[in-house]
């Protein structure tokens, strides 16, 4: 059976709301391009930028346990530069290899933040890998009708953007993404092998649009269908293309 993707999102900053594309290039064995690139260090965290490694989401100030977190936007500007946004208007941002842009975005993170994490907070990056929940370069898949099952036990609207994807896809039967585990599919132009369910955690019951937390939908999985997974981790096995609009189908 073939789906449609519906949209393609990354996340510069973990943690925060990213951006939507129409069109990604993808590499063998890599993420979408800027996802991940950085996370918000809390005062605690074990990460080191003498050795800038990935690290667990525990290091990290997430919104699994900072809901206002969501009140922010992180993107990237035609220059490639950071920027961090809300309400639509940009409040701080530029390149973070220069200590003065990044100290700039720190100084606004940890102002923004000092209520409700463990402040000052750095904005980390890894050498050689994103800050993703796992180590592995996977690309995220969520199914728009697994959503809508979800919807309609939680008997409240769920946007699919709780769910932090790269990729949402439509015109799949619900739950028809953990048929795909262990298989490849096309999509668009790019090769992509299912790995795995995606667990979710807390972060999912944040409303996008209020920034508060208003939905247990790990539980309400765990009741109605006996897991909290939603979504497949993939990995590119080959480069190409991937749009909005494209097919995605097992091969």
């Amino acid at each position: 059976m073939t789906a449609t993707v519906a949209g393609l999102y990354r996340y510069p900053v973990k943690g925060l709301p990213g951006e939507s594309l129409t069109r990604v290039r993808l590499a063998p064995g890599e993420i979408f391009p800027g996802d991940r690139r950085y996370a918000i260090a809390h005062r605690m965290s074990a990460w080191d930028p003498a050795e800038p490694r990935w690290r667990p989401k525990g290091d990290f100030v997430t919104l699994a346990r900072v809901a206002a977190l969501a009140g922010l936007q992180a993107a990237y500007d035609d220059r490639g530069r950071l920027e961090i946004r809300r309400s639509g208007k940009r409040v701080a941002g530029g390149d973070p290899a220069l200590p003065a842009d990044r100290a700039a975005v720190e100084r606004f993170l940890s102002a923004f933040l000092a209520d409700v994490a463990n402040v000052p907070v750095r904005l980390a990056g890894a050498a050689d890998r994103a800050l993703t929940d796992v180590p592995e370069p996977f690309v995220s898949i969520v199914n728009a009708e697994s959503v809508r099952h979800l919807e309609r036990a939680a008997g409240r609207p769920v946007d699919p953007a709780r769910f932090r994807a790269n990729i949402v896809v439509r015109g799949l039967p619900a739950w028809a993404e953990f048929d795909w585990i262990g298989y490849e599919i096309t999509v668009g132009t790019v090769r992509l092998r299912i790995e795995e369910r995606i667990e979710r955690c807390a972060a999912t019951g944040v409303n996008p649009e209020s920034a508060q937390r208003d939905l247990n939908l790990v539980r309400i999985l765990s009741e109605g269908w006996g897991h909290m997974d939603m979504g497949v981790y993939a990995t590119a096995t080959g480069a190409g293309t991937v749009a909005v609009g494209d097919d995605a189908a097992r091969t």
